[in-house]
Order: C-alpha cells, then sequence, then structure tokens
C-alpha cells in the first residue's frame, strides 16, 4: 500500500539532471569520483548494488554496515551526499540523520526505507535537502534522486513513501 504524498525539501521534477549518458547507461554521469557518496545500509546486498550503481554513475562510493560506522566515517572523511536506510542496527537512519544536522552537517541525505514508523515521519523536517526512496528502488531511481539532490540544491518535491 502507498501513503499520500509526503512533502519534504529535496528536489523538483522541473531541476536540470545532467545529461551526458554514463557507461552504464544511466543519465547523467559526471567524471569518475568527482562525487563523495556515503552508503549505509546493514544488507550487503544494498551495499553492494548501491555502491555498482553509483560508481557507474561516475560517483566515488564508501560504504557503511550501520549506522555507527556511518557516523563514524562522516567524522573522518566529508561526504557530498549520504544513502543511508532506516531500519539498522546500533543506530537507525533516522537517528543518523538527527546526530549529523545537530551537527549542522548540510549534505543531501537520501533515506531509503521499507516504511517509516509514525513518529519517524516527525523527524522528517530533519532531511532538510534530502529525500525519501522507497525500497525496493531500482538503480535509475536511486542514480535520479543523487544527481538531482547534488545539482538542485534549493528545489522542492513530493514523493511517494510506501509503508508497511
Amino acid at each position: 500500500m502507498v501513503s499520500p504524498l509526503i512533502p519534504f525539501c529535496c528536489i523538483s521534477d522541473s531541476a536540470p539532471a545532467p545529461s551526458a549518458p554514463s557507461p552504464a547507461g544511466y543519465p547523467g554521469a559526471w567524471k569518475a569520483g568527482s562525487h563523495q557518496i556515503l552508503v549505509v545500509d546493514d544488507d550487503e546486498t544494498v551495499l553492494t548494488v548501491a555502491s555498482i550503481i553509483l560508481t557507474r554513475a561516475g560517483m566515488s562510493v564508501s560504504t557503511a554496515r550501520d549506522g555507527e560506522a556511518g557516523w563514524d566515517a562522516t567524522v573522518r572523511q566529508t561526504f557530498d551526499l549520504i544513502v543511508t536506510d532506516n531500519d539498522m542496527p546500533k543506530l537507525r537512519g533516522v537517528d543518523l540523520i538527527r546526530r549529523l544536522r545537530s551537527t549542522d552537517y548540510r549534505a543531501p541525505i537520501v533515506l531509503i526505507s521499507g516504511g517509516l514508523l509514525p513518529d519517524d515521519r516527525l523527524l522528517l523536517p530533519l532531511l532538510g535537502h534530502g529525500a525519501i526512496l522507497p525500497k525496493p528502488f531500482d538503480g535509475k531511481a536511486l542514480v535520479e534522486v543523487v544527481q538531482r539532490l547534488l545539482v538542485a540544491p534549493s528545489a522542492c518535491l513530493e514523493a511517494r513513501e510506501r509503508v508497511g
């Protein structure tokens, strides 16, 4: 079941996405390694697939297997964008976002989730310039959301969030 549209600041359908095709066939690849992306998920398959997809789209990708490891990675390195799962051990995605935003960390964040709890929705304003991408997602959707967040910092979009 799909919930009603949930507004949040992030991207716009009218925001221009880069148009140069990547070797993987995804639109808008950049010069290899030009953007540093952190992917945080406790599912090894999601980490691997997201890393391959974003790397083929010209991004440099680091991974972390839980929220605490994601936090540690942001302490050691600056990222242009973070993609994080919500339901993880040690530190949930919304709690990682809360911690990052409390330190004035302003990079865009994509929250990937199979469903948010009612209390989690209260934290959506913490995303700021960010997006929610429901699981399961396809590679082109991931690349499009990431690219638009990186090139359209002040636009806004409503997106669907899949619930249980």
